[in-house]
C-alpha cells in the first residue's frame, strides 16, 4: 500500500510538473515589418540591386514584390522556443535565411553584446548543436546550402519555414557556450584568439530586429557563422 502511495504521488508530482510548463509557454503571433528594398545590409547587398531579374516579364522595375508579406508565430517553451514563418509573394526560386540579433545600444549610444565567436551584431537562428555544422560553412569559398535557417520560396515566392531552437528567444540568451567543436585559434572565425564560447543575450527591444528574414540573391547558398552577401526582407523586434 505505501508503495502504490509513492507512485502515485510520483505521478503527481509529473503532472504537476508538465502543468507548470505548459502555463509558463509564452506565444507571439504576427506580422514582420518590411525592410525598405533600397536597404543596403551591412554586406553591401539590398533587394533593389541584387534581387532584380531583368529577363522576367515585371509591370515596372526595380520590382520591389509590393505584396511580398511575413507572418511569425513564436512558441516559447522555459528551455526552448519553435519558430514558424510563413512567406508569402516574395521573389520566387530564392534561397533566404533566418537571424537572431544579439548586439544592442544603450541609452549612450554604445554597443554591448554582439556574437563572441564572429564579432558579428547577429548569429544564424539555429540550435547550439548546428554551431559544428555552420563552422564548415563559414569562410571564403565555404558556402553552401544546409544549414537550418535557411529554405527556398517556390515558384510563386512563397514558403513555410519551421524549426526549434534549444533557448527561449524572448528573454533568452544563445547558448554559445555549448558550441562542442569550439576553438579559439580556427582560422575560419572572423575573431579568431578573441573568440569565447559564452552565453549571450538576445536582444528584444531598442534596434532593428530582433528576428530577421534575409535573401541571398547573390549566390544562393549559407555562409555559416556569418551572413555572407545577402538582402534584407523583413524584420521583427519582440519587445519585451
Amino acid at each position: 500500500m505505501k508503495l502504490k502511495s509513492l507512485g502515485f504521488l510520483a505521478i503527481v508530482w509529473m503532472l504537476t510538473i508538465a502543468l507548470n510548463i505548459a502555463l509558463a509557454q509564452q506565444t507571439w503571433h504576427g506580422e514582420f515589418k518590411r525592410i525598405p528594398m533600397e536597404e543596403k545590409m551591412p554586406t553591401g547587398q539590398s533587394v533593389a540591386i541584387e534581387c532584380q531579374d531583368e529577363g522576367a516579364d515585371y509591370p515596372y522595375s526595380p520590382y520591389d514584390w509590393p505584396d511580398a508579406k511575413a507572418t511569425l508565430t513564436v512558441e516559447q517553451y522555459p528551455t526552448s522556443s519553435k519558430v514558424y514563418v510563413e512567406l508569402t509573394d516574395a521573389k520566387p526560386n530564392t534561397y533566404y535565411s533566418m537571424w537572431l540579433r544579439l548586439m544592442g545600444v544603450d541609452s549612450s549610444g554604445k554597443s554591448y553584446g554582439g556574437n563572441p565567436i564572429t564579432g558579428r551584431d547577429g548569429t544564424p537562428l539555429i540550435p547550439s548543436t548546428e554551431l559544428d555544422d555552420a563552422l564548415l560553412l563559414t569562410g571564403p569559398g565555404n558556402g553552401k546550402v544546409g544549414l537550418s535557417n535557411g529554405f527556398w520560396a517556390d515558384e510563386n515566392g512563397n514558403a513555410i519555414f519551421m524549426t526549434t531552437v534549444d533557448f527561449p528567444i524572448v528573454g533568452g540568451a544563445y547558448p554559445f557556450h555549448k558550441f562542442e567543436g569550439f576553438d579559439a585559434s580556427d582560422e575560419r572565425l572572423p575573431l579568431k584568439t578573441e573568440a569565447r564560447a559564452v552565453p549571450i543575450a538576445i536582444v528584444t527591444s531598442g534596434v532593428a530586429f530582433t528576428l530577421r528574414l534575409a535573401s541571398h540573391c547573390t549566390d544562393g547558398v549559407n555562409h555559416g557563422l556569418v551572413a555572407g552577401p545577402h538582402e534584407g526582407w523583413f524584420d521583427w523586434i519582440a519587445e519585451e
